[in-house]
């Protein structure tokens, strides 16, 4: 048991679903969600809210883990919501982030980088995806001419002749 920011009680328990019975949809801020009261064979009810009208996260005849939030103010209405465990730094165990998630991670940091190093030159697409490769290189120590990636230079500026003259000195 424990409390969330908003003073909610909040209970993390395991269950079959005994029932679920849809209740009339509502607009939401995020659109319309569909309500349901979802009943365990343990005797906790309560209210869950889905995006889908064949919400998948509470099947009758199937255990799942839940949350039970209780608003101390409303103890009566009981909001029910799927449990999700938190997904932290795995300090290189097992867990974390995959090794496609790190390469999109890394792609991602590297054509931001080089779209920053190029934004006040006048470089084409291809010399940014170039400097993007260089320093996705850089990132994943890969390049093979460099030993010790933080001894490796920055690619050369790509200045043009309308830069030259935009110089302030």
């Amino acid at each position: 048991m424990g409390i969330n920011k908003m003073d909610n009680i909040v209970t993390v328990k395991k269950g079959v679903v005994k029932s679920i019975v849809e209740l009339e949809p509502y607009e939401g801020n995020y659109g319309t969600l569909y309500k349901f009261t979802v009943t365990f064979e343990n005797g906790d009810s309560g209210e869950y809210s889905a995006k889908v009208k064949e919400q998948e996260k509470f099947i009758v005849g199937k255990e799942v883990e839940y949350e039970v939030h209780i608003n101390p103010q409303y103890p009566q209405y009981p909001k029910i919501k799927p449990h999700y465990e938190q997904k932290g730094f795995s300090g290189g165990g097992k867990g974390g982030y995959s090794d496609a998630d790190k390469e999109r991670m890394a792609r991602s940091v590297a054509i931001k980088s080089s779209a920053i190093f190029n934004q006040a030159r006048s470089t084409s697409k291809e010399d940014v995806i170039e400097d993007a490769d260089f320093f996705l290189n850089y990132i994943k120590a890969m390049d093979k001419k460099v030993a010790d990636p933080a001894s490796a230079e920055l690619p050369k500026a790509k200045v043009s002749m309308v830069d030259k003259k935009d110089l302030p000195f």
